[in-house]
């Protein structure tokens, strides 16, 4: 029988909970129900988890990751030029929150950024306008597509007790997933709870080399969990979206069983990785500078630009799909065409020239920014 690690209760069916070990809102799939009740699942998932997620929040957005449950949180960013504030939703789409109305003359001119907001607005000017038809004006009006032109400025803070705690807690809950006994982890709660004490057991880890070997478009969470009587220690070592990188002291006198386990698991496509080259030295490394390891602003910032280069390259490439897609749509409807209808040389020409036009003007905006 298993009992929650946090509080020793017995587990039960009527007491145990599914855990994600690594969190569920920025895209974590491993999981089990043995490892802590409900109410310690619950308590730990809405203050530490809720922190580490908050803060990587931007780039399970950015990537628009798969999750178990729900998708990815959307926040708001600032048109560093104008001032405006736009909505980024899944994928790092801008979606314009307040409407602009513009009086011309006799003429309203409205944007809005979908049919619903539309309508609310044609309501209210409807109150001065009784004869204004809204569901023709919808009919009517024009969808369009707007490309933000200016930088917008976002903040992603890093780091803090409630953060590491959750990467401790990551790092306890595989451990122990993976065969380990919460016998040989002493001060657990004492830990989890301290806003001083976790620092000493968590740290970043920037080592200058990749201890997870992988390729220029993958986007990986990784756990490493090693610990062996030679040393008497037990570390974990987890990556989060390739660039987020901590060791996690479990026990500085380990007399338990050898351990060695990994888990790693590509975010983009939601697959568990069974065999990948993986460092022989990381444990002996962290081992060597444990105590010494702290942010190395230069690694990190190399990490970060990879990460979000495949950011961008995922988004152009989805966004180009989007365009083609549309432009193959627009021509199915001008020409009246069905699913498996002749495709003639008259359909070529007009798919290829809408093909330009919904293209262009993006092609356009992305090479003047590269």
């Amino acid at each position: 029988m298993s009992r929650c690690y946090l509080c020793g209760t017995l587990l039960n069916e009527s007491n145990r909970s599914v855990e994600h070990i690594i969190p569920n809102a920025i895209g974590g799939h491993l999981k089990s129900k043995n490892l802590l009740c409900k109410d310690c699942n619950s308590n730990t998932g809405q203050k530490i988890d809720a922190e580490i997620s908050k803060q990587l929040n931007f780039f399970a957005n950015m990537l628009n990751i798969e999750r178990d449950r729900g998708k990815p949180q959307e926040f708001k960013v600032k048109d560093e030029s104008t001032g405006e504030i736009y909505r980024c939703l899944p994928g790092g789409i801008p979606s314009r929150i307040k409407p602009e109305i513009i009086q011309d003359n006799n003429q309203i001119k409205m944007k809005a950024p979908n049919e619903k907001i539309a309508k609310q607005l044609l309501n209210q000017i409807k109150s001065q306008n009784p004869d204004l038809e809204i569901d023709q004006v919808i009919s009517k009006s024009e969808r369009s597509r707007e490309y933000i032109n200016n930088w917008c400025k976002f903040n992603v803070p890093i780091g803090g007790a409630d953060a590491f705690k959750s990467i401790y807690k990551t790092a306890l809950s595989f451990y122990i997933y993976s065969g380990g006994s919460s016998y040989y982890i002493t001060n657990i709660k004492q830990i989890i709870s301290d806003e001083i004490m976790i620092f000493n057991y968590v740290k970043p880890c920037y080592l200058g080399y990749e201890i997870v070997e992988k390729d220029s478009k993958e986007v990986l969470h990784s756990i490493l969990i090693k610990g062996n009587k030679e040393t008497g220690k037990l570390y974990c070592y987890i990556e989060y979206f390739n660039a987020f990188k901590y060791a996690v002291l479990l026990n500085n006198d380990y007399n338990g069983e050898d351990i060695n386990q990994s888990y790693i698991f590509n975010v983009l496509n939601r697959q568990e990785i069974l065999e990948r080259d993986i460092s022989q030295t990381w444990f002996y490394d962290i081992n060597n500078i444990f105590n010494s390891l702290e942010w190395n602003q230069i690694l990190f910032k190399d990490s970060l630009e990879n990460l979000m280069k495949i950011i961008s390259d995922k988004q152009h490439n989805n966004h180009l799909n989007i365009l083609i897609c549309e432009a193959w749509e627009n021509t199915m409807n001008m020409m009246g065409l069905s699913e498996g209808d002749k495709i003639t040389e008259e359909v070529y020409d007009v798919l290829i020239k809408n093909t330009i036009d919904s293209v262009m003007p993006y092609l356009v905006r992305f090479i003047q920014k590269k």
